[in-house]
Order: structure tokens, then C-alpha cells, then sequence
């Protein structure tokens, strides 16, 4: 029989790019594949890290009423409810001045006047008052924090004559919730149906109070 047609050089040559043609073929598959999944695998991640937090905070349970008062404003309702001066229900103790500052990790810090009225003597004296507002039972509340500062020195109530600390401290606890936080309180239960809305957070900066309620 003749020589095989297969082992003519032309034909060898060709079966040498057939087989180069192949393996590029091959090699750019891989390739291709291998991109194709690098891009699968970021386009998911992406998809993920962007939802996750919709995920957690729809957990975590987003308010349904978020209520901003400002600063101002709340300095000008106690001034109204004052008008001029409050009986703190503490013998001898007349609140003269109020003047809340608000700052952030909810503080809500005092500087109040007092007229004290013991043993026939009667005089004024400022006092600073750190506060510090929390939620309790769906509702404000406030907590003084530390000793009152009388003038620029911080005095220990102890240090008081007259018995003072008992009275100062009674007079504060008295202007803290039923002066300032029991009206907010009021006055947010009045705005969104009385026990509908509980309080579940609380924020402070310079400029105002966030009160963040969710339905019932």
C-alpha cells in the first residue's frame, strides 16, 4: 500500500495547530471560567455586605415615631411653667432660675437658681446639676449624677449646714421629673395616643432631644 496520506509533512504541520488551537481554546475556557467566577463571588459579596445591615436593623426593630425637641424650646416651657419661680415642695427651697443644656450621651445638664429660706435667713445661691436621661418602663426618666456644683466650688452635700443636703437633693429630684421629664412625658403620651407608644431609645446632642417611640 502507498505511504500513508497522514504522515505527509503538510498534514503533520496541520495536526500540530490543530493541536495548538486546542490548547488555547482550552486555556482561554479555564481562563474565562476562572473570571467569570471571581466576578460571581465579588458581585455577591457586594449583594451581601448590603443587605446584611437592612437585615439586622429590620431584627433590631426601627422606631415607628422618632420625635426631635430642641434645646430652645424646652428652655422656654420651663421658663413659662416657672414664670418667675417654682415651689419645689422642699421646705425653704424656691426654685428662681433654670437653664437646661443638652449634650451628647444624654445629659442634660442644669444651671438653676435656688432661694433658701432657714433658720430666718434667707439667701440666693446657684447651683450646676449633671443629668444624665434614661429610659424606664417605656418612659423618660432622669438622674442627677454627682453632687450639685454651689457657685465654683463642688461641695459635698454632706458639707451643708442646715440639714441643706436632704433638702437640695429633694429639691432637685423634684425639678429633674416633676418639672422636666413628667411634662415631656405628658406631653408625648398626649401627642400619640397615651399608652399606644413606648419609648425605645433616646439621643442627645447640643441642639436637641431624639426620642425614638414604637407602637404597642
Amino acid at each position: 500500500m502507498a505511504g500513508d496520506d497522514r504522515d505527509h509533512p503538510l498534514h503533520r504541520v496541520y495536526r500540530k495547530r490543530m493541536r495548538g488551537v486546542r490548547v488555547r481554546w482550552l486555556t482561554s475556557g479555564w481562563v474565562l471560567g476562572l473570571v467569570s467566577g471571581i466576578a460571581l463571588t465579588l458581585i455577591v459579596s457586594a449583594v451581601v455586605v448590603t443587605q446584611v445591615p437592612e437585615v439586622a436593623q429590620s431584627i433590631a426593630g426601627d422606631p415607628d415615631v422618632v420625635v426631635v425637641i430642641g434645646e430652645g424650646y424646652l428652655n422656654r416651657v420651663a421658663a413659662e411653667r416657672m414664670n418667675g419661680s417654682y415651689a419645689t415642695g422642699v421646705e425653704g427651697l424656691t426654685l428662681t432660675a433654670l437653664h437646661m443644656d443638652l449634650k451628647p450621651d444624654n445629659r442634660m445638664d442644669l444651671q438653676t437658681g435656688f432661694n433658701i429660706n432657714a433658720f430666718f435667713t434667707s439667701l440666693n445661691t446657684t447651683a450646676g446639676v449633671k443629668n444624665r436621661i434614661a429610659v424606664e418602663n417605656g418612659q423618660l426618666a432622669v438622674h442627677m449624677i454627682g453632687d450639685p456644683q454651689l457657685g465654683n466650688l463642688n461641695v459635698s452635700l454632706d458639707a451643708l449646714p442646715f440639714n441643706l443636703k436632704d433638702r437640695i437633693a429633694g429639691a432637685v429630684d423634684k425639678v429633674n421629673n416633676d418639672l422636666i421629664i413628667s411634662e415631656i412625658n405628658k406631653s408625648l403620651q398626649s401627642s400619640f395616643g397615651g399608652s399606644d407608644f413606648a419609648i425605645v431609645g433616646i439621643s442627645t446632642d447640643e441642639n436637641g432631644l431624639n426620642i425614638r417611640l414604637k407602637q404597642r
